[in-house]
């Protein structure tokens, strides 16, 4: 699990900076302030609003006794986002909205405010803010709204600039905040900050004024029971009255004065499952021993059963039509009828990372069908959807780039070891990528450059060889994609005397996308070295990379379609290796085709003069 340290609330964090806190000190109670226009951001009530994304997956630590989980934020017409503080074995978790999409990023001066129902449950914290800091590269600034459930007729407003806090005020309410919705925010310019209780002003100071752009939080969480100073701010909970909720219908944000509100976009509403197109074909699943896969009797699904799953990252994995690489959202539907719940983790695998370095999982956010957001690793890949016993959830991936196969983890990311029974079902497939494939270097050797090299493959028990004119007809069937099969040929030395490259043409003749790796090896007695330093292509060549860790250079060979690979070597290899349809470590399934290698040449890259 990963943690993420942001500093909020109740924890001052030192954090350097260049942000100037300046001005006469005055902080009071008020009972006139400056106008504005109030304008509604986000309205919970009509769904989840792609504006904001619901934490998942971490704790904050410090005075935070819980892990945020996105499924503890729920949204209906009702309540708007309902937020609860739960408990799964030994532990607590709570919910916490931020807004977090390209266009909402951050927001600078200006009113804002939210719709709000605290919850009463003595140890809690139901809270409303603005912060910025270590976590975004920044100086720690911060204003915040929040309540303590021991006291709901009180709200403790408080701030943070560069790092400096310690500002709290408590203001006496008049009325019970829990037992129904008000208003609360605070209108904040480069010279003070105003805080507003059912928009009217009631506290505002001059002094330390945050200066920095800031996202927009919500949050509810009980305090770390570790920490004494916490509970003697916060009270203990009472764990037999769990599960705690507290609700917000809605946030607002206004620009100074009004200026500019027509210039804020109106967010993008996740796209709902229905409007995604059916896939007409079902999908064939394959993976190893640890799950059964059973197709239903319509055709339309399989049937996943498992025994004693660890934390292993055990998978199946399933091909996607050739659509997939120009759509951008794929979903499908997971029903649960184990007596368990399930967390199922899809990954949108990409033929070759789109950067060097980068993950295969082209994944970009998650959804479940009610527009739910869940958590989605950019940095290892995967969407992590948890499927409670006897329900079905409406699973939606968007992905970025040109993804060509689904990979799932049952139940495999947890902890502990694990049984269940799934159905997925209701294949879609839809939407337009926005990926555009970069124009690569020209490999085709130019006048006076390249030599013939001399090549030799041999059919093996997995690919069946032809050899006319130095043209290498390969033919194969039921080759698994990680079973690392190839085919291999001798170089000669003396033709690689001065040369840093090597050319082929690769011509797929088969019915579906091929992908190609090409090792040049140095080798010596029994260790192997592969020496590519890097690769580019043409034509019908696409997803170009070299790993530089494991080794290869690989490219995959659209359909029918055809191309240049020119690879780059350090060290002068002896040996010519290539992987068909055959080294991809997460791909279980088996693979057909018919792929013809010819033009074989060394080549040397021009010096140009200065």
């Amino acid at each position: 699990m990963k943690k993420k340290t942001i500093a909020t609330l109740v924890l001052g964090l030192s954090v350097l900076g260049m942000t100037s806190c300046g001005g006469n000190r005055v902080a009071r109670e008020i009972s006139e302030g400056p106008e504005f226009i109030e304008k509604t951001f986000l309205d919970f009530t009509a769904g989840t609003p792609s504006a904001i994304t619901p934490s998942d997956g971490w704790c904050n630590g410090g005075p935070f006794g819980v892990t945020w989980k996105a499924n503890n934020a729920k949204f209906d017409e009702a309540n708007g986002c309902q937020m609860s503080i739960t408990k799964e074995g030994d532990e607590f978790y709570g919910a916490e909205l931020k807004t977090t999409t390209e266009n909402f990023d951050f927001f600078h001066y200006g009113y804002f405010g939210t719709w709000m129902k605290p919850s009463n449950e003595v140890g809690t914290a139901s809270t409303f803010f603005t912060y910025t800091g270590e976590v975004d590269e920044n100086p720690h600034d911060e204003i915040d709204i929040e309540f303590l459930g021991k006291d709901t007729t009180k709200v403790q407003f408080n701030w943070f600039c560069n790092g400096t806090g310690g500002h709290e005020h408590l203001y006496n309410l008049g009325f019970d905040a829990s037992e129904e919705f008000h208003q609360y925010g605070f209108l904040w310019t480069e010279e003070k900050i105003t805080w507003y209780v059912d928009f009217k002003p009631v506290y505002e100071t001059n002094y330390d004024i945050p200066k920095t752009q800031q996202r927009i939080f919500q949050n509810f969480w009980k305090g770390n029971s570790s920490d004494v100073g916490i509970m003697n701010w916060m009270g203990r909970i009472d764990e037999s009255k769990l599960p705690f909720y507290c609700y917000s219908k809605s946030i607002s944000y206004a620009t100074l004065e009004g200026k500019g509100l027509e210039s804020i976009p109106e967010p993008v509403k996740p796209k709902s499952i229905d409007d995604i197109p059916v896939l007409n074909e079902n999908l064939q699943w394959s993976g190893n021993e640890v799950y059964r896969i059973a197709p239903l009797l319509d055709g339309k699904g399989v049937n996943i059963s498992y025994e004693g799953v660890t934390q292993d990252y055990s998978n199946i994995s399933a091909s996607l039509p050739e659509a997939s690489k120009t759509a951008n959202t794929f979903a499908m539907s997971i029903k649960n009828n184990g007596t368990e719940s399930a967390t199922v983790r899809l990954d949108l695998n990409l033929d070759a990372p789109l950067n060097e370095g980068g993950i295969m999982a082209a994944n970009d956010k998650a959804y479940y069908g009610d527009g739910t957001e869940v958590r989605t690793d950019k940095e290892w890949g995967g969407s992590f959807f948890d499927i409670p016993a006897g329900e079905t959830r409406d699973c939606v991936v968007e992905y970025y780039g040109p993804a060509s196969s689904v990979m799932a983890m049952i139940d495999s990311t947890r902890e502990g070891t694990h049984s269940g029974n799934l159905v997925f079902s209701n294949y879609r497939l839809g939407g337009e990528n926005a990926y555009v494939p970069p124009v690569n270097p020209d490999p085709q050797p130019q006048p006076g450059e390249g030599s013939d090299l001399t090549v030799s493959f041999q059919s093996t028990e997995d690919y069946t060889v032809t050899n006319a004119n130095d043209e290498f007809d390969v033919v194969y069937s039921n080759v698994v994609g990680n079973s690392y099969k190839n085919i291999v040929s001798s170089l000669v030395a003396t033709e690689l005397d001065g040369q840093d490259s090597i050319f082929l043409h690769i011509e797929n003749k088969g019915e579906a996308s091929v992908l190609v790796r090409v090792d040049l090896n140095a080798v010596s007695g029994s260790d192997r070295v592969c020496a590519n330093t890097k690769a580019i292509a043409s034509g019908d060549l696409s997803g170009v990379r070299t790993d530089l860790d494991y080794g290869g250079s690989y490219a995959t060979v659209a359909a029918g379609g055809e191309g240049d690979f020119r690879v780059y070597f350090g060290s002068v290899p002896s040996e010519l290796m290539i992987f068909i349809d055959s080294a991809q470590y997460n791909d279980s399934n088996s693979h057909s085709g018919h792929v013809v290698f010819s033009d074989f040449l060394a080549m040397a890259t021009p010096v140009t003069a200065e």
